[in-house]
């Protein structure tokens, strides 16, 4: 079985995982705010990116799942944020 064909509790299950992992990088990010810690804060910006990345390409195997497609534009908009802080901080 193809990763394209992944459903019901196995996909959900990756799903919860790829958030968990963006939210708590998410966390660990804002704990970084105000402080001089530029390479820590864009190692943690990578670590959201892809996180995000996993749960938009779980979301494209789901075309049909406005909850996935959700969660994809709110992980691009938390990479996007954290890229930017990532490069304010340089």
């Amino acid at each position: 079985m193809g990763p394209e064909q992944i459903t019901g509790p196995v996909a959900d299950r990756e799903m919860w995982e790829a958030a968990t992992e963006l939210e708590l990088r998410k966390a660990e990010l804002a704990q970084l705010q105000g402080l001089e810690a530029c390479e820590e804060v864009c190692r943690l910006s990578k670590l959201i990116c892809a996180a995000g990345a996993r749960i938009c390409a779980i979301a494209q195997r789901h075309e049909g799942s406005s909850d996935y497609a959700n969660r994809c534009l709110a992980a691009k908009d938390d990479c996007r944020s954290a890229r930017e802080g990532c490069g304010d901080c340089k």
